[in-house]
Formats: structure tokens, sequence, C-alpha cells
């Protein structure tokens, strides 16, 4: 080592040199310290903080070097190395430690010099897309990971994972799988990929506490916690948390004919929301091939919206108090029985109920002392079975296959009240089973995946549901609706791949396409569905190339193509000079897309950056109107390490530019917050402050509404600066336990308005 002079204090440089006769220029220095994993080229000076200990090791070419281990500096050094020091490193070690497969990515953490013996949770940076932020594991902008240990599911912990894995060390773990390549009864539920982590012993036991809280610039308290216990073949989880909100914004409405103002109306609105969620989850894990889990979930959500007329032209309006609140119960239970560890069934039950009820008061004019009072309640109830077994045997040729039948009720009554200055209730009109429908469905489902020759795959997933919808006053609806997906993989090499996925499939009418009285009511415009809707269809046709190396990106071309799309259509009445939207079957859209993803991680600075641009055309049948144009969305995620005593900070944000719908536009929502976040007490305790939209106080958001005879223009005025402090103190004691599976079963393929 040479030592040069330096007039650095806490943090010093290290520089690599090498003969002019070494071959080794293009790679990589990787240095670990802080328990942040940190990239250089081989030219860079690393910085590194005085007096701290750090491994280092090299990539070239994409193969990992042994390093040093251990490395303490007191002032800028460079340290000299020389192509024979660097070729006995490679005949101890020439593995790859990142490997793409024809499934996603696998990780080698054993033969991780820079993390060896170090917690999993930091290790899990070298993975592809991932990053790590506030413990929390995001892969690409997506974070709803389904874990498995030795490719078993673990549901019941499901939020305790960033404490699990603390608690596992790199040296006892195998390999870590990235799965992309999902199994049905997984991609049902919504989540994004699957991480195997295959290790040398599974067991751990303990308990974990965690309790958070954010306070926020609108005085708004949110509380959140959780506990989890972990012992012998049983284990324990029970969390709550209580998120409000509450703000105040203007809507201004605007309709013309020809150019000729028919209406325009002025409105504030002062807008109030809590909601309280417990759930409580239970396993037993009867021997190495039985587990039976129970979870139950109880939901209070209450929401309050008082909307004041400040200006109507030409006819006054009535102000509006609504009020909402639903209470609802989720439970689940699983019997999970395997045959062996490569062939598993599975019977998986859910059960859901709720009741909403909703007020819309209309508050008349001031020289009125009355109002009428428009009740409704709204009660609903699922009840869901699945079988699911699935063979993964062969490794050339894999299968799923099962069945999910479920019978979903919704009914509505609707109460009519005259009210004094007083708030007495005289009741006028009263109309049980306003709405009445039930649905019933058959859904078997099979899952193909078969291995070439040539490094390549292909999976094939068929399902069909036959739907029956029943209602009083309706024409029974018996529908078969199959969907297909296709997919084509290929491995170039262990850095490149290719796939082509083609899919077609429908969705389902959540229950507010069905709802004939509407929570969403304001004086300007009343909601209202309907018993007549239909399914969606969608079909899709991608292709992906994705690329891992000194460069790590993916990029994905798609088209789409959706008819008898679920949307809510809004056409102006001259009459009572007020907005009435319906839902109904009658849009269609085609898009063209292209979307890139890349992953940067240099230094003390890393970042994920998916830019998508999409061209988009809506029509609708009703008023046979075509609306068209560009969009371009995304998101980043960024996060820079000042240091160990300092913390971090960082960035996370979405942005599109004005989307197009199948009745005009409206403007593109971007949201971004910048944050701080420190340590405390071993990481026990975490404070994090954060600024979301803090450039703009207030947003204006802007609608655009044409009918093909009106033009309705509509723009609201919404806080959109918040600043948060969140405090969140962490504790867990794990230490090795086999726990239960958890699995559960839901609707599949079920459309909901995107607000």
């Amino acid at each position: 080592m040479h030592a040069f002079t330096s007039s650095a204090q806490e943090q010093v440089y290290v520089q690599f040199k090498q003969d002019s006769s070494s071959r080794f220029r293009d790679g990589f220095v990787l240095v670990f310290q802080h328990q942040q994993w940190l990239k250089y080229n081989l030219t860079d000076s690393v910085v590194v903080t005085k007096g701290d200990l750090f491994d280092v090791e090299f990539s070239i070419n994409n193969i990992q070097y042994k390093g040093i281990k251990g490395l303490k500096v007191f002032r800028d050094t460079a340290i000299w190395i020389n192509e024979i020091s660097m070729e006995n490193v490679v005949v101890e070690s020439k593995r790859q430690l990142i490997k793409q497969t024809l499934r996603g990515f696998e990780y080698f953490p054993q033969s991780d010099s820079v993390f060896m013996n170090q917690p999993l949770l930091y290790a899990l940076q070298r993975l592809p897309f991932v990053s790590i932020m506030d413990d929390q594991i995001r892969y690409k902008n997506e974070s709803r990971i389904w874990y498995r240990i030795n490719g078993r599911d673990r549901r019941v912990l499901e939020n305790s994972w960033s404490y699990i894995l603390m608690a596992m060390k790199t040296s006892s773990i195998i390999k870590v799988e990235l799965i992309t390549d999902l199994p049905l009864y997984v991609k049902n539920k919504n989540y994004d990929l699957i991480m195997n982590i295959i290790t040398e012993e599974s067991n751990f036991r303990g308990v974990v506490l965690n309790a958070a809280v954010i306070a926020d610039s609108r005085e708004n308290l949110n509380k959140n916690f959780g506990f989890t216990y972990v012992r012998k073949k049983n284990d324990y989880s029970v969390t709550y948390t209580n998120n409000e909100d509450n703000y105040t914004n203007q809507k201004i409405s605007k309709t013309t004919e020809g150019g000729v103002l028919l209406a325009q109306n002025r409105l504030d609105n002062t807008y109030e929301t809590n909601n309280h969620v417990v759930n409580v989850k239970l396993g037993r894990r009867i021997d190495s091939l039985k587990d039976i889990a129970f979870s139950i979930q109880y939901r209070d959500f209450q929401n309050s919206n008082f909307w004041k007329n400040t200006y109507n032209n030409p006819v006054p309006l009535n102000d509006y108090r609504n009020s909402n609140h639903r209470k609802e119960v989720n439970a689940h239970l699983s019997y999970v029985f395997a045959k062996s560890k490569n062939i598993e069934n599975s019977i998986s039950f859910a059960f859901r109920t709720g009741k909403e009820e909703f007020r819309n008061d209309l508050i008349h004019l001031i020289s009125r002392v009355d109002s009428i009072s428009r009740n409704a309640q709204t009660l609903d109830k699922n009840v869901i079975l699945e079988f699911n077994h699935r063979n993964v045997a062969k490794r050339k040729f894999r299968y799923e296959y099962g069945f999910q039948i479920y019978n979903k009720q919704l009914a509505q009554d609707f109460f009519l009240y005259a009210t004094d200055s007083g708030s007495n209730k005289v009741l006028i009109l009263q109309k049980a089973d306003t709405m009445s429908i039930g649905q019933v469905v058959a859904r078997p489902y099979l899952r193909l995946n078969t291995m070439g020759r040539k490094k390549s795959m292909f999976v094939c997933e068929l399902d069909v549901e036959y739907f029956v919808v029943t209602g009083e006053g309706l024409r029974t609806q018996k529908l078969i609706l199959p969907s297909l997906l296709t997919q084509r993989k290929v491995l170039l090499n262990q850095s490149n791949s290719i796939s082509i996925t083609g899919e077609f499939m429908y969705l389902k009418p959540s229950d507010n396409f069905y709802k004939l009285i509407q929570a969403n009511v304001n004086p300007v415009e009343d909601r209202t569905g309907s018993l007549e809707v239909t399914p969606s269809k969608n079909l899709e046709l991608k292709v992906e190339w994705i690329k891992t190396g000194k460069q790590t990106f993916s990029n994905e071309l798609g088209i789409q193509y959706g008819f008898d799309i679920l949307n809510f259509y809004t056409q102006f009445d001259v009459v009572s000079n007020r907005l009435q939207s319906y839902s109904n079957n009658d849009a269609n859209m085609l898009a063209v897309y292209w979307k890139h993803v890349f992953d940067y991680s240099k230094k003390r600075l890393s970042f994920t950056v998916g830019p998508e641009i999409k061209w988009m055309r809506y029509s609708n049948q009703i008023m046979h109107q075509s609306f068209y144009g560009v969009v371009a969305s995304g998101y980043v995620n960024g996060n820079f390490v000042i240091s160990k005593n300092l913390g971090s900070i960082g960035l996370a944000g979405t942005f599109s530019s004005k989307p197009v719908t199948n009745q005009g536009n409206a403007t593109g929502l971007s949201r971004y917050v910048v944050y701080y976040s420190k340590r405390f007490f071993k990481n026990k305790l975490v404070t994090t402050f954060s600024a979301e939209n803090f450039m703009l106080k207030e947003r204006k958001w802007d609608y655009q509404m044409n009918d093909g005879e009106f033009i309705n223009t509509t723009q609201i005025h919404r806080p959109f600066r918040l600043l948060n402090v969140r405090i969140a103190y962490r504790f867990s004691t794990l230490k090795n336990i086999k726990p239960a599976r958890l699995k559960s079963t839901q609707i599949l393929n079920e459309f909901s308005e995107q607000q």
C-alpha cells in the first residue's frame, strides 16, 4: 500500500492502481461497508468512512473475484493490484453470483465474499431490479412479493419478512430464486413475483414486534402495530392499522353547447375519512407435508363529504352532506397436504360479509328549514371454495390445475326521509330490495410449463368460467368466459433473454357497476349502476428483452385491444341542469406501448427508472365518438447513503401526462416524495422525515367530458403538499423455527373503476 496526503476527515478515498499491461480494465470494484452495497468502476476513487472496516471484491465480465476482507484505512490510500494476484483468486472462485434463468434470476450468497455471514436482507440488493427502502424490498416499482423458504409458502408471517431476512445469515443460504414465472394460485392474488430462499436450515422461533406513528401537516395521526409470535409448530400474527385523512377542495363545473354556456357551478367540499383494520392469523404445522392456517380481518371504514354551493348558474342547487360507513369481515381457512416436496394439494375457503350504510342529505335553500335525507343500506356476502394441485417433480414438464366455485350476493335497500331543522326524521318511502343480485361461478383452470432443449420455455394457462347472474327483475345471464395465456421465453445466454406473451381475458364487473344508488354523488352529478352490464374483453401481445450485467435493463413492446369495456358514461340533463353518469359496456380501446426499466447502482447512489410511452385510442358506441393521443408515464426510486452516522436520503415518484378516456381526457397524475431516514439503537428505532409534492401547495386537475352534443369541463383544486414525520420501533428475537403456511382464495378478474 502507498499512502498520499488528504484533507478529508470523516471520509477518505481509496484508488486501485494497475500495471499498464493488465487486462482488467473494464470491471467494477464492489465495496461493502455499513451494511450497504456500493459499486465503482476500477478507475474510480472509492469513498469509505475513515477508520471503519470494509470489504472489497472485483467483478470482471460478470464474474465475481474474491478480493480483500477487513480493510481499515485512515487516510487517502492507493492499493496496487496486478494480474498475477487476480489470477490466483480466479482459480479459487470463478462463478457467477447472479444468473438469469427461464423462470427469473438466481443468486448464490455463499459465494459472495462481500456479504459473507451478513444479513440476507442487505445481500438481496445483488438481484437485478431489486432495491431496499426502509427495509422493504421492491422489484422494479412493485413490492407485493410472495415469499417461500425451501419452496414452501409462509403467508402467516407476511408482515414480518424484513425481520426474518435480517435474522437469516448469508452463510446459511444456498440460493435465492427470484421467480417471475408465477403459478396460478399466486398470480390470482395479484402478487408480482416469488422470492424462494433455499437454506441449509429454516428453523425460526421468537417474537417480532413493530409499531409506527405517522404525523402529517394536515393534522392526521396514522398508527400501525404488529406482533408475531413463532414457537415450535405454531405461528401467530396480529396487526392493527389506523389511517385517517382530511382536506378541503373546490370543484368548478362548466357545460357548454356549441360554445354557448348552459350551466356553471362552483362547490366547496370538506372531506374526512377514517379507516381501522385488524388482522389475526394463526398457523399450525402438522408435519413436514401438512399445514393448516386461518386468518380473519375486520375493517371499519368511514368517510364524509360536505358539498356547499358557492355559485350556481342558471338555477340554484341543493347543498349535499354525504356520509358512508362500511363494516366488513374477511376470513380464510386453508389446508395444505403435499404428497412429496414437489407434489402439493391445497384446499382454500374464503368468506366475506359486509354492510354499508350511505346517507345523502339534500339541504335546501336557507329560507327553508327542512331537507330530504336519502338512505341506502347495502349488504354483500361472498363464499369461495378452491382446490389446487401443483406438480413440479419434473423439470422439463410441470403442471398445475384446480377449480374455484363461489357464490356472491349483493342487495340494496332504500329509505327516504324528511328532516326538520332539529334533524328529526319522518319516513316518506321505504323500498326493500331496490337491488338484489346474485352471482354463481364455477371456474376450472389449468397451467402447463414445458422446458425446451435450447434453453427455452413454453407456458400455457387456460381457465373457463361458467358465470351466472340472477336478480329481481333481471333477465338471468348465463355466460361462458374462457381466458388464455401463452408465453414463449428463450434464454440467449446467462445475461440476455427474450419472451413473447399473448393473452385473452375477461374482467367481470365489481359491485360498484351494479349498485343503483352510488355513494360518490355531489350537487352537480348523479351516478347509478346497471344490472345489465357484462364482463369486459381484453387482448394483449407483448415482447420483452431483459439484459443483466454491466447494464441492467428491460425493454417491453406491446399492443392491447379491449372491447365492451366497463365504464361510467356521463351526459348533461337539460331538465335538472346536472350531469348524469351510468355504468355500461359501450367503450373500446386500442393501445401500443413501450416500457423500459433501467437499474443503476454506483458508489453511494442507487436508483431505478421505469418510463413508459403509450399511444391510445378510446371510442364509445353511445355517441360514436373517438379520442386518441400519446400518454407518457413512469416512476423513479432512488436512494443515496450519506454515511453510517448521518443516515440516507431518497426520492420516489410517479408521473403521467394527460390520460385519454372514452369521453375526452384528464390531467395526468404526478406525485413525488423526498425523504430522509436515520436509524438508532442498532436499527430498532427509525425516524423518517418526508415531503410529498412540496413544490406545490395546491394542485389543479382538469377533466373534459364530451357526449357529442354537450361539453363539460370540470376543474378540481385540491391540497397537494404534505409533510410527514414517521417514528417506527422494531424489535425482533427471531431464531430458528418452521411455521405453517396460509393459502387463501379470492374472486379472479373483477374490474373496478379507476378513481
